[in-house]
């Protein structure tokens, strides 16, 4: 490329179904496009597949090359490591190359925090609290107290997917943490 930014209309930013749910998770926080983009909008709207929309605001845009990507700019992508980035990038744009630029939108999603992962919050207490206290009580037995130990130790739900090393453990975590609140909800415990 010679390194001139290419406009583009980025009012409405298309993702997979699977980076969609990443996006409503607080999880993914960016998208990383080829070349060099100016976004002409301060609002997003992210849509995948017919009716999916996701309202979104501009924080920043940066541009790097492919081979200065950081761990960093994975994670806030939603992925666990480096490689994992580069490779579906490498799927997206099967013939990108290490010099080329890219770009670096990060945003927000209207109504909640930028990047807050797949953490829970109940009445002021954290998923790492709310698994201490379903320890503590020993409401959750197994391989659920195994996980509820991990989010104990991690501090966080996304630290434990983090810990285990595959993205898509969040789910499972995060409904053992969720039927950890229930159940304390139920016992009266908070």
């Amino acid at each position: 490329m010679d390194g001139s930014a290419a406009t583009t209309k980025a009012a409405v930013l298309r993702l997979k179904k699977k980076y969609l749910d990443l996006v409503a998770e607080g999880v993914k926080c960016t998208t990383i496009r080829r070349g060099k983009r100016r976004i002409e909008s301060a609002r997003l709207k992210i849509v995948g597949g017919k009716d999916v929309v996701i309202e979104a605001r501009v924080r920043s845009i940066r541009y790097k090359r492919v081979r200065e990507l950081s761990l960093d700019d994975a994670l806030r992508d939603g992925f666990l490591d480096l490689e994992e980035l580069i490779e579906e990038l490498k799927e997206i744009y099967p013939s990108l190359k290490s010099d080329e630029w890219v770009t670096i939108v990060e945003f927000e999603v209207v109504g909640r925090p930028s990047c807050s992962g797949v953490e829970i919050s109940y009445e002021g207490l954290s998923s790492r609290d709310i698994a201490l206290l379903a320890l503590k009580y020993d409401l959750v037995r197994g391989r659920g107290a195994e996980v509820l130990k991990l989010v104990v130790k991690e501090g966080s739900i996304w630290r434990a997917t983090v810990a285990t090393g595959r993205v898509f453990n969040r789910f499972f975590i995060r409904k053992i943490v969720l039927d950890a609140l229930e159940k304390l909800k139920e016992h009266n415990l908070i």
